[in-house]
């Protein structure tokens, strides 16, 4: 009897405890009709990236750079400049080769780089048909062109053989 009058006696003060604590970490009750407000305010736009003198390079913008002809008819540009590689034919090999590059201000890709090839001739020709595109429509960042890192997937596909 005396050790469970001890065990209530002990869980009693714990839960008291726990009350106290509690009662500490809650914040003050807000006053009846009263509202907080928060307002976030955009930085403004530095004179330096107004002005196209930015070295800031962007992943993500409001409006991505393109081809300068539209990606309606990138397909068609890249089937009609793409030259699979002999020795890629020949392996058999067929996948995607995503390249990275850089959209300037004005529309020039720069800095190619092969993210995922599948071989080096293919990888290579990738790189080829990408720089060859000429100027594309450069990225928009709050109305102003800046400079967007881009990755372009290449597609190599043979061509399929029907039956014989």
């Amino acid at each position: 009897m005396k050790t469970t009058f001890t065990l209530l006696l002990f869980v009693i003060s714990v839960s008291s405890l726990a009350q106290t604590q509690e009662k500490e970490i809650k914040p003050p009750p807000a006053k009846e009709g009263t509202t907080e407000v928060v307002i976030f305010e955009e930085p403004p736009i530095e004179e330096s990236r107004i002005s196209g003198q930015s070295d800031q390079i962007y992943y993500v913008v409001e409006q991505q750079p393109q081809y300068s002809k539209g990606f309606e008819k990138w397909d068609e540009y890249v089937k009609g400049t793409l030259k699979y590689p002999e020795d890629a034919a020949t392996k058999k090999i067929e996948g995607n080769v995503y390249v990275q590059f850089t959209v300037q201000e004005t529309g020039k890709l720069t800095d190619f780089e092969v993210v995922r090839g599948i071989s080096v001739s293919c990888d290579k020709e990738a790189i080829r048909v990408i720089q060859e595109s000429g100027d594309w429509q450069a990225g928009r960042q709050k109305g102003v062109a800046v400079k967007v890192r881009f990755v372009m997937p290449i597609k190599f596909r043979l061509p399929s053989e029907g039956p014989k």
